[in-house]
């Protein structure tokens, strides 16, 4: 738990694969702590791999320990440090290897969708740039892919990508 400008941060644990354990771990101090997702059965991580800060979950005013958020959402990225969560980097890599089993996208098509994903995930000045170029693309590959792809993202794209792509 940290303190920063009259609000609460609890910690939130999450698995490798994305699965939401707790929001507010920090309340949940429990001796035999559990350290595998009983989902899928990945580790259970509560800081970034990368800089090692707190995954923030839930967060309270401080002055009346209400939520601001009732339900916070498993983040995409480290808001410390910017890089990607290791679920961020599977979704990443599992669209480019979904692209790839269609043998009509050109290398260059899966680099262009491979650099647009980023924005996909988050609103950016760019995301329907992203989105269109996205669309375009994926209108040439099979119903097989587009369905795969549609099942991988539709929960983690941005809601301006996802009202683009998914109407």
């Amino acid at each position: 738990m940290r303190y920063e400008d009259n609000l609460i941060y609890y910690t939130q644990e999450v698995c490798l694969n994305g699965h939401q354990l707790w929001t507010d771990s920090d309340k949940n101090k429990d001796p035999n702590p559990v350290q595998y997702c009983e989902d899928c059965g990945k580790k259970i991580i509560c800081t970034c791999q990368e800089c090692n800060s707190p995954i923030d979950g839930q967060i309270l005013d401080s002055e009346n320990l209400y939520p601001i958020e009732d339900d916070p959402s498993v983040p995409n990225f480290c808001r410390h440090c910017g890089m990607p969560y290791p679920w961020t980097v599977s979704i990443m890599k599992s669209t480019i290897e979904l692209l790839n089993l269609d043998n009509s996208l050109s290398n260059t098509q899966i680099e262009s969708v491979e650099k647009s994903i980023p924005d996909l995930l988050v609103d950016t000045p760019r995301t329907k740039v992203a989105a269109v170029k996205f669309k375009q693309i994926l209108s040439g590959t099979g119903s097989i892919v587009k369905d795969g792809l549609r099942e991988l993202l539709v929960d983690v794209v941005s809601e301006t990508a996802k009202k683009m792509l998914f109407p």
